[in-house]
């Protein structure tokens, strides 16, 4: 009998579970639709970088995870003052891609 109730216990935690996890990805898809455009394009313009740089594979899903991290970023509104030129803030000190921006300006 023991074993019945806890599997009845661990099912409905399960679902409660998955449920919450449904909930808690739609809210963050409909949060993402709600963003602001993608700032990177801006930054790269702004740095002298063409996106024809990332052609390759390799640099193809570099610039893809970075536009990812520069949707989710934090730092938006220092990102916004910078290339406003409202702020004199390096861009490293705040930029999750300034490395990679970095490397593609070093290439071109």
């Amino acid at each position: 009998m023991d074993v019945v109730i806890t599997a009845a216990a661990a099912a409905v935690l399960l679902a409660v579970g998955v449920a919450a996890g449904v909930k808690v990805y739609q809210l963050w898809r409909a949060g993402m639709r709600e963003r602001p455009p993608l700032l990177m394009h801006r930054v790269l313009q702004r740095e002298g970088v063409e996106l024809a740089a990332c052609a390759d594979e390799g640099r193809l899903v570099q610039t893809a995870v970075a536009a990812r991290r520069c949707l989710l970023c934090r730092d938006r509104e220092t990102c916004v003052a910078w290339l406003e030129g409202e702020s004199g803030v390096p861009l490293n000190h705040f930029c999750p891609n300034a490395e990679l921006i970095a490397q593609l300006k070093a290439e071109k």
